[in-house]
C-alpha cells in the first residue's frame, strides 16, 4: 500500500492528465458508488462515436 502522500499526490497528478482524451477514447460510466466520504466511479473506455 502507497503512503497516504504519496497516494494523494499520485491521484492529484493523474487526475489533471486527460488520458482518455490523450488516448482518443471516451468514458462509458458504469457505476458510481459511495461509501463514507469517498465516492467511486467505474468507467469503461471505448472507441469515439463517429
Amino acid at each position: 500500500m502507497l503512503p497516504s502522500a504519496i497516494a494523494a499526490g499520485l491521484a492529484s497528478s493523474l487526475a489533471e492528465f486527460p488520458l482518455p482524451t490523450f488516448l482518443h477514447l471516451g468514458l462509458q460510466g458504469v457505476e458510481v458508488s459511495a461509501e463514507g466520504e469517498f465516492m467511486s466511479l467505474f468507467a469503461d473506455l471505448v472507441p469515439p462515436t463517429p
